[in-house]
């Protein structure tokens, strides 16, 4: 059976058109092969890139973290120490003026002691020395007056004997 020339051409045309469907399958696939990979590719790279800075970021922030821990930490530290030097040295201040008022009231205390035992040993001398001295002007004047009166009673003593003498006298001469 022979074929025509049309028939030929005809079928020459479908070969030529499976052909380039052909050719147009394995164009259409190996361009989505290649968008595929490519799609695969950027899927991993946007992967890696968020999974890099997700990590990045949690570890920014726990360095963050520790840091304003740390910081919390010594600024805790520091405020306590302070606060213990201030209640050491408010305690030491409290102390120390304590103990100068307690050496000051002794002292005033020793003072005013020492003030009143003076003034009673002043006090008991002079009254000692007041007594004394009226004692001793009581003595003078008494025996001042006992001198006195001695002496005027021997001039009493005189002047009786005087007069009696000379009564005596007189008497003598009226018998005569």
């Amino acid at each position: 059976m022979s074929t025509t020339r049309a028939e030929q051409q005809q079928g020459g045309s479908a070969e030529q058109a499976r052909e380039q469907n052909s050719k147009k399958k394995k164009v259409h696939n190996d361009n989505r092969k290649v968008q595929n990979r490519q799609e695969r590719e950027q899927n991993n790279s946007n992967e890696e890139l968020q999974s890099r800075q997700e990590r990045e970021q949690n570890n920014s922030n726990e360095e963050m973290q520790n840091r304003q821990e740390r910081e919390q930490n010594n600024s805790n530290d520091e405020m306590q120490n302070r606060q213990e030097r201030e209640q050491n040295n408010s305690n030491d201040e409290m102390q120390n003026r304590q103990e100068r008022e307690q050496n000051n009231s002794n002292d005033e205390m020793q003072n005013r002691q020492e003030r009143e035992q003076n003034n009673s040993n002043d006090e008991m001398q002079n009254r000692q020395e007041r007594e004394q001295n009226n004692s001793n002007d009581e003595m003078q004047n008494r025996q001042e007056r006992e001198q006195t009166i001695s002496q005027g009673n021997v001039q009493n003593d005189k002047e009786r004997v005087q007069k009696d003498q000379e009564e005596r006298v007189q008497n003598k001469s009226k018998d005569k």
